[in-house]
C-alpha cells in the first residue's frame, strides 16, 4: 500500500472519531465531497483492502501476447520494413489477418527500437518578415502570432479554466502579458471576422475569463492564491438569501460553478434544488428562437446520469451543442444545455422531455427500451456536408486529478449520447465536460475518474475503440 493510501486512511480514522469533517478530508486528499464519501464507504466495508483499486494486479484483457508480438514485428521487419505505421496497420488487417490500433501498433515498433519512416521538415525560414524591415523583437512577436493564433480557443473551449494547472501551463507557453494582449486581440478578429454573430455572450465571458486569469499570472509573477472568486459570490449570495437557506446551501456549491452564473441565476437554482420531489429532476426552460433553448435540469446526482440525460434528448431529437455539468458537494446535479430542434417544433420536443426524463430517471422506463420503440423520421433532407475523420485523446498528464479524454469527429443527431453511454459503459464518472459544436464537427472534452476516483490507466484501458465504432 502506497503512502496515498495511508493517508487517506489516516484522514478517514480522523473522520470517524469527528476530528475532521468529511469535507476536510476531501480538501486534503484532493477529492470531490462525493468521492470522499465513497472512499469512507469502501473503508468501512473492506477495511483497508477498500483503498486498493479493484484492477491492482490483475493483468490487462488487452494485452498482446508473445506470440503475436513476435509476429507483428518480424512482419515489421522482413516484409514491411519501409511502411509507416499507419500503412503497416492497414496491410495488417487486410493481408495478415491481424486487427490491431494504429496506437498500438506504433507502441510495438518503437519498444523494438524501430523509428518513425518519415523525417518531419524544419519550419521554412521566413524571409518575408525580413523584406518587411522588421526589428528582431517584432520578428519573434509576429512568429509567435502564427504560431498559436487557435491556442486561446483551443484552451478556453477544451480545458477546465479552473484547474490552475491549465492556466499554468497556457501561461508559460505565452511567456508574458504583451504577447498575451496580442494574442487575445488576434483571437478576437479572427472570430469577429466570421460573422456578427460568431462572437457570442459565451465566447466572450469564457475568453475573457482565461485572458484575466492569465494575467493575474503575469502581473503577480506566482500564484499568491486561489483564482477563482468563489468567496465573493458566497458574500453576494448572503445578502440575497435568507439565513436559513444560505446555511443549508452555501457550503456545498463549488467554486467552478459559483464562477459560472450570476448570484441571480445562483438563487434560482437553489430555489429549483429546494422544489426536487424525491429522485424527479425540475426542468426549466428558456425559447432563444424558434429552433434554439436553453434547458436546466436540476437532480439528485447517480450514476450515469449525464449519458440519461443526454440520451432523453436524443430521444426527442434534440440536438445538443453546449453543455455545462456541474455536482454540489450535497450531491444535487445542476446541468445547463443549449439545444436544437430544426422541425421548429422546440416546446412540443421540450414538453415529452420532461416527461421522458423524469420517467428515465425515476426508473418506470428503461432508455434503451424507450430509444426502441420511438422511431421518428423528421423528413428532413441530410445535406451533403465534408465528412470529418474521427480522433480520440486521453491525456493524464495536464490535470493532477482526473483523466481528459477528448473526442473530435462529425457531429449528428445523437452523437453526444452514444459519447456518454460509452465512458460510462467503461467505469468513467463524468465530472466536467465542454461540449462544443463547430459546423458539423464536434470537440467534446471530458474530465473523468474511475469508479476508485483514480485517473483512468491508459495502458489497460480499450476506451478509444467504442468512439471508432459509434
Amino acid at each position: 500500500m502506497g503512502q496515498k493510501q495511508l493517508q487517506r486512511w489516516h484522514l478517514m480514522k480522523m473522520v470517524e472519531v469527528g476530528k475532521i469533517t468529511l469535507k476536510e478530508a476531501a480538501e486534503r486528499i484532493g477529492v470531490s465531497y462525493r468521492q470522499a464519501k465513497r472512499i469512507g464507504r469502501a473503508i468501512r466495508g473492506r477495511g483497508m483492502k477498500g483503498l486498493v483499486h479493484g484492477n491492482r494486479g490483475r493483468p490487462s484483457n488487452h494485452q498482446i501476447n508473445e506470440s503475436l508480438r513476435e509476429k507483428v514485428l518480424e512482419l515489421s521487419k522482413e516484409v514491411y520494413w519501409d511502411f509507416n505505421d499507419t500503412h503497416f496497420t492497414e496491410k495488417l488487417r487486410e493481408c495478415e489477418g491481424i486487427d490491431l490500433s494504429r496506437e498500438t501498433v506504433r507502441k510495438l515498433r518503437r519498444e523494438a527500437g524501430m523509428g518513425p519512416k518519415r523525417r518531419r521538415r524544419g519550419p521554412k525560414h521566413r524571409k518575408r518578415r525580413e523584406r518587411m524591415g522588421l526589428s528582431v523583437e517584432d520578428k519573434d512577436l509576429i512568429g509567435f502570432l502564427v504560431n498559436h493564433h487557435l491556442f486561446i480557443l483551443e484552451t478556453t473551449f477544451r480545458r477546465d479554466l479552473h484547474d490552475e494547472q491549465v492556466i499554468l501551463r497556457f501561461a508559460n507557453e505565452v511567456k508574458n502579458l504583451n504577447q498575451l494582449k496580442m494574442l487575445y486581440l488576434l483571437t478576437f478578429a479572427d472570430i469577429k471576422a466570421v460573422g456578427p454573430e460568431a462572437w457570442t455572450s459565451r465566447k466572450n465571458t469564457l475568453l475573457m475569463e482565461l485572458f484575466l486569469k492569465t494575467s493575474y499570472f503575469f502581473e503577480r509573477e506566482a500564484i499568491t492564491g486561489p483564482f477563482l472568486k468563489g468567496d465573493e459570490m458566497i458574500k453576494t449570495l448572503e445578502k440575497s438569501l435568507s439565513p436559513e437557506i444560505f446555511s443549508e446551501y452555501a457550503e456545498h456549491l463549488p467554486d467552478r460553478y459559483l464562477s459560472c452564473y450570476t448570484s441571480e441565476e445562483i438563487a434560482h437554482h437553489i430555489e429549483m434544488a429546494r422544489s426536487i420531489a424525491k429522485e424527479l429532476p425540475t426542468i426549466e426552460w428558456v425559447i432563444e428562437s424558434e429552433i434554439q433553448a436553453k434547458v436546466t435540469v436540476c437532480t439528485k446526482d447517480r450514476y450515469g446520469l449525464f449519458s440519461k440525460m443526454t440520451g432523453s434528448m436524443f430521444l426527442n431529437r434534440l440536438n445538443i451543442f453546449e453543455a455545462q455539468i456541474h455536482t454540489w458537494e450535497n450531491s444535487i446535479a445542476l446541468d445547463t444545455f443549449w439545444v436544437e430542434d430544426i422541425t421548429k417544433d422546440i416546446e412540443r420536443r421540450l414538453q415529452q422531455l420532461r416527461k421522458d426524463l423524469r420517467e428515465v430517471l425515476s426508473g418506470n422506463d428503461s432508455l434503451k427500451d424507450l430509444l426502441s420503440k420511438r422511431k421518428e423520421s423528421n423528413g428532413i433532407k441530410q445535406k451533403i456536408i465534408p465528412r470529418v475523420p474521427g480522433e480520440v485523446k486521453i491525456n493524464n498528464q495536464e490535470s493532477d486529478f482526473y483523466t481528459i479524454v477528448e473526442i473530435t469527429g462529425e457531429d449528428r443527431l445523437g452523437i453526444l449520447y452514444e459519447i456518454t453511454q460509452a465512458l460510462t459503459d467503461h467505469g468513467c464518472n463524468i465530472h466536467f465536460a465542454r461540449i462544443s459544436t463547430l459546423g458539423n464537427r464536434i470537440v467534446d472534452v471530458f474530465y473523468v475518474q474511475d469508479e476508485w476516483g483514480e485517473k483512468i490507466k491508459i495502458e489497460q484501458t480499450s476506451l478509444k475503440e467504442p468512439f471508432y465504432i459509434a
